[in-house]
């Protein structure tokens, strides 16, 4: 059995990518912002997550040390100073840059 069943429908061109975007992903009238990251080993290439209609952010467009994955961008600074900074963009936080690890964090 494979370790990741639903993986294979990251893929650009799986049917279920293709059904998500016929269409559009964005609706109108709703901002968007979405993070994405070149280290990404579930999401190849990492740009195929990148959608028309919104704000695509790549954390290393920022922050070169910023060696974030798949599975922690959720918990990466950064990427929280974003979805911050759009919820309450009359108040925002300053992007820094310091090295972050895949799958240990920022130190």
């Amino acid at each position: 059995m494979p370790v990741c069943v639903a993986c294979g429908e990251f893929n650009p061109g799986s049917r279920f990518m293709q059904e998500l975007r016929a269409g559009g992903v964005a609706v109108p009238g709703v901002h968007y912002v979405n993070i994405v990251t070149k280290y990404d080993e579930l999401v190849r290439p990492y740009t195929s997550g990148i959608e028309p209609g919104m704000t695509n952010i790549v954390l290393q467009d920022r922050c070169k040390l910023d060696y974030t994955e798949h599975f922690e961008i959720a918990a990466d600074r950064n990427a929280s100073l974003y979805v911050l900074n759009a919820l309450d963009p009359a108040h925002p936080r300053p992007i820094t840059c310091t090295l972050t690890l895949p799958f240990v964090g920022g130190l």
